[in-house]
Parts: C-alpha cells; sequence; structure tokens
C-alpha cells in the first residue's frame, strides 16, 4: 500500500475509535447507575407494616379441684401449726383481751394470705371492751348461704388447744382448700369473737355470734349454720343441734358421717357453742365437737394433746358436706305452691 493510503487509514482507524469511545462511554455510565440503583432499597409510599404477631394460646383456665383431690390436700401439720400459734405462743384469749386481739388479726392473716376478702367486725362486750368477729365470703352458685363458724377465744386458765383452737384450724384448713372453687351455696368463714363465759350468767357468752344473728339481712340469705367447736380429741363426734330449728343440717352432715365410716352420734345437746343464737332464729344448725376431753377448760388443754387424725377427718366431713349441699329451696317452694 502506497504510503499515502496508509497514513489515510490511520487517520480513519483513529476517527473510528473516537467515536467508537465516544459511544461506550455514556453506556459504561449508564450501566453502572443502573446497577447503583438496583443494588438501593426500595422505597414504599405505603407506611411501614409490623410483623405479624405470633398468636398467643389462650390461657389454660386451673382445673377445679374434685372432692376426693380436695380432701387428698389437706394438710394436718398446717392444722396443727395454727393450734401451736394460737394456744401455744399465743395462749388464754379472754374475750376482749390483748391476746384474743392477736390471735383474731392471725385468723384474718390466714385468710388474706388464701386470696379472701376479710372483714373485722367490732362487738361490744361488758366494762366496755371490744372484741372482733373475723368473716370471709366465697360466693357460689346461689346467694343463699351456709355459715362455718369456730370462736377464736379460750376459758379461763385454759390455753385453748382442743377449746378452740382446733376448730379455727379446721375452718381455716376447709376455707383454704375451697377457695378456688364455687360452691352451690354461698360460703360465709367466721372467727367468733367472746364465746366462753366472762362472768356467770347466761347475758355474758357467746357475743360474736349472738351480735352475727342479729344481722337481718344475714338471716334472709341464711340456709344453715355449722360450728366447729373441740374438734380436736375424743372417740365419738358428736353431731347435734337444739331442736329449734330444722334438723336438715344436722342430719346431712350425720349421713355423710356415717357413710364415711365415722363413730359419730346424732342427737342433741346442751345449747354451748356458737350454734345456739342462729338456732333461736329458726335457722337450721349443726354443732360437731368430739367427746369426751379431759382436760376441758383446764391448764391441760395444750397443744400436744390434740390428735390429728380427729382434726383431718373433721375437716373431710366438712369439705363433703360443703361441696355437696345443694340449694334446693326454690323447688321446695315450687312443691308447696303448684
Amino acid at each position: 500500500m502506497p504510503l499515502a493510503t496508509r497514513h489515510f487509514a490511520g487517520q480513519g482507524g483513529d476517527e473510528l475509535r473516537r467515536r467508537y469511545l465516544i459511544f461506550l462511554i455514556p453506556l459504561l455510565i449508564g450501566a453502572t447507575i443502573y446497577a447503583i440503583l438496583c443494588r438501593a432499597p426500595r422505597r414504599s409510599s405505603l407506611p411501614p407494616s409490623s410483623p405479624a404477631p405470633a398468636a398467643t394460646p389462650a390461657p389454660k383456665l386451673p382445673a377445679v379441684p374434685t372432692v376426693a383431690e380436695s380432701i387428698v390436700r389437706i394438710d394436718t401439720a398446717r392444722m396443727r401449726a395454727h393450734i401451736e400459734k394460737l394456744a401455744g405462743e399465743i395462749g388464754v384469749r379472754h374475750g376482749g383481751s390483748r391476746q384474743e386481739r392477736a390471735a383474731s388479726e392471725y385468723v384474718r392473716q390466714q385468710l388474706l394470705s388464701y386470696g379472701y376478702t376479710v372483714t373485722k367486725v367490732p362487738v361490744e362486750l361488758p366494762d366496755k371492751k371490744t372484741s372482733i368477729n373475723i368473716l370471709t365470703e366465697l360466693p357460689g352458685d346461689t346467694p343463699r348461704v351456709l355459715l362455718v363458724g369456730a370462736h377464736i377465744d379460750s376459758y379461763g386458765a385454759a390455753p385453748g388447744a382442743n377449746d378452740n383452737a382446733s376448730g379455727i384450724a379446721v375452718m381455716l384448713e376447709v376455707a383454704r382448700l375451697l377457695r378456688d372453687i364455687k360452691p352451690n351455696y354461698t360460703l360465709i368463714f367466721a372467727g367468733f369473737c367472746a364465746e366462753e363465759h366472762l362472768r356467770r350468767g347466761d347475758a355474758y357468752h357467746h357475743f360474736g355470734s349472738r351480735a352475727m344473728a342479729k344481722d337481718t339481712a344475714l338471716l334472709q340469705r341464711l340456709a344453715g349454720m355449722v360450728s366447729l367447736d373441740m374438734v380436736g380429741y375424743g372417740t365419738v363426734l358428736r353431731i347435734d343441734n337444739q331442736g329449734w330449728a330444722s334438723d336438715r343440717r344436722r342430719d346431712e352432715i350425720g349421713g355423710i358421717a356415717r357413710a364415711m365410716g365415722l363413730p359419730a352420734r346424732v342427737g342433741r345437746s346442751k345449747p354451748q357453742s356458737d350454734h345456739e343464737a342462729f338456732e333461736r332464729r329458726h335457722i337450721s344448725a349443726a354443732y360437731l365437737h368430739w367427746e369426751r376431753y379431759p382436760a376441758y377448760h383446764t391448764r391441760a388443754d395444750v397443744p400436744a394433746r390434740i390428735q390429728s387424725e380427729r382434726l383431718r377427718r373433721t375437716a373431710e366431713l366438712m369439705i363433703r358436706f360443703l361441696r355437696n349441699a345443694r340449694d334446693d329451696e326454690p323447688e321446695r317452694r315450687r312443691s308447696a305452691h303448684p
């Protein structure tokens, strides 16, 4: 190729390369910008959404214990500890005394620890003294009430282990074991003050229960009453009333006691416990006590004498009665007035 021709070809090649670069460079820049944009996170015009919450399982309701399960949970050591506190540590507890108030506060604190709402009801005593009833209520399917009570005080020089820390111990244990159930009847548990005689005369005893039995609103709801008094020692379980009202509650408890194989006797007795005030107002009542007790109203009424088996069997009897009692009053009224 002649020199002039080669020179022209070289110049033409340079021109082609220049045009090629002019074309290529924008393509490379565009590709780079596109790649950068593709890597960048895309923005949405919609508000950001929270991740869907994990499904929360519905809370599992605690199973209501059966009667048998409640009975298995009876704790005699716990009941004995109540008796040690009341009759051993606090000791003699006369109505209206500092010791009785300490015992009442102990009963109140125990019921609070089980989850109850507790009411303190002042009761006026002779000589310008004041005592206190301790009350709590467990709502049932019906507003009609079964009342279970025991007296807190003791008599004379007696420390009052069986008379009547034993009744308080059983009442507290039954209240604890029934806390998570809804019974048919509404239940009221009562620690009565000043049951023992403060002096001679019929007007000087049973102050707590007599004050409560004057509550006309309660009486309209009350379907029965049980007094637990000296239930920690003995050979025969007495289930008594006075015959001033229906025998219904006494006989119901007696039937359960016989079915349990307890050495029980159903009958009448003297009005020597807190059932008396309610029977006088025509409330069917029962007085539970094991007999006979050689240390009755003496200094020898100490915790060491208490028989754990008597506590346990009395608590079982009360659980069976309270969980199985059914309010048939509306049914009976319909039957009586067709």
